[in-house]
This record gives C-alpha cells, sequence and structure tokens, in this order.
C-alpha cells in the first residue's frame, strides 16, 4: 500500500523542516493516532547526516475479532529516520517495535518551497504486511487476516503521515513559533 500526501507549511521551508526534526515529540500532540513519541537515539552518520530514531506509540482501537490476536504493543513503531539537511528532506524506515517485522514501510518527506515563506510537504510511504511474520498467529490464519490488518496499519499509519502538515500547522499556531 502506497500512502501520499501533500501538505502546506505556513513557515519557510528550512524553518518547517528543523520544527519536524528537532520537535517531533511536541509535533506528535497534534496528530490524530499517536499517544506519544519518544526519541530513543541520535547519531550522525559517515556523510554528516543525523540518524534520528525514535518510538512511535498509537491509538488505535482494534476490532473485537482481532483483540485476541493483536497486542496493544504491536501498536508502536520504531521509526529510523536519516535527515538530509542540505536537501531538506528526510528518508526513513518504519519498522513494528515488537512485531518481529509484520510490517514494513519506507519513505521520504521532502520540504520545498511553495512560494517564499510557505513550504510544499511532500509526504510519500510504502508499507508491505507480512503475513507470516505476525507473533503468535499461524500463516495459514494470518495470510486470512492479513486484509484486516493492513486496515489497521494503514488506520496506524496513513492518518499521522497524512496529517504531519496539519500537526505541524497546528504547533506553529498554538506555539507561536515563526
Amino acid at each position: 500500500m502506497l500512502i501520499k500526501q501533500t501538505e502546506f507549511i505556513q513557515v519557510d521551508r528550512r524553518r518547517a523542516y528543523d520544527l519536524v526534526k528537532n520537535n517531533l515529540e511536541a509535533i506528535a500532540h497534534y496528530l490524530p493516532s499517536v499517544d506519544r513519541i519518544e526519541l530513543i537515539q541520535k547519531e550522525t552518520n559517515a556523510k554528516g547526516n543525523e540518524l534520528l530514531t525514535n518510538h512511535w506509540f498509537a491509538k488505535v482501537t482494534l476490532p473485537f475479532f482481532l483483540k485476541s490476536i493483536i497486542s496493544k504493543d504491536l501498536l508502536s513503531w520504531k521509526d529510523t529516520a536519516c535527515w538530509i539537511d542540505d536537501e531538506l528532506r528526510v528518508v526513513y524506515e518504519l519498522e513494528s517495535f515488537y512485531g518481529n517485522d509484520f510490517f514494513e514501510a519506507k519513505g521520504e518527506n521532502r520540504f520545498l518551497e511553495d512560494s517564499p515563506g510557505r513550504t510544499k510537504l511532500e509526504l510519500q510511504c510504502q508499507v508491505t504486511i507480512n503475513a507470516d511474520k505476525i507473533p503468535g498467529v499461524p500463516t495459514a490464519i494470518a495470510k486470512k487476516v492479513v486484509p484486516a490488518i493492513e486496515k489497521i496499519v494503514e488506520k496506524m499509519l496513513q492518518p499521522n503521515l497524512s496529517s504531519l502538515g496539519k500537526a505541524l500547522n497546528s504547533y506553529i499556531e498554538s506555539e507561536k513559533v515563526l
């Protein structure tokens, strides 16, 4: 499943990029399906790009028939992001924190100039469900419930990816960040 979104931010692209990179934990309060985000690792790679690893905790209500299969712990994910400052873009991979890689997601966010003082934020993420890696569920059953699990993962990731721009604008407005 491919998730794509374009949002417009009411600050210049450098400021928008820096805010998301450095204030994601605070911006999380404005994301609809996120309980919280915790920064767990920060390092610099050989090219001088910052690598940030965050632990995201989702707010998702599971359908009754999946509550016995899917633990709430599976509804958190690790976000490993490479921030490429000179291009104002971030390349990232998302993976289940506790779920034995039952889903994989790779994406890129680009901060482009829309007009002076206004940013066009382009987000794109490819998500794959690995039915054979759903913990505690036999593969034959997992394959049958993949469509329902895809909907849950989509419900968990899509609102947060697609509303990052709205959340950033809300953060800027409420914190008077300009």
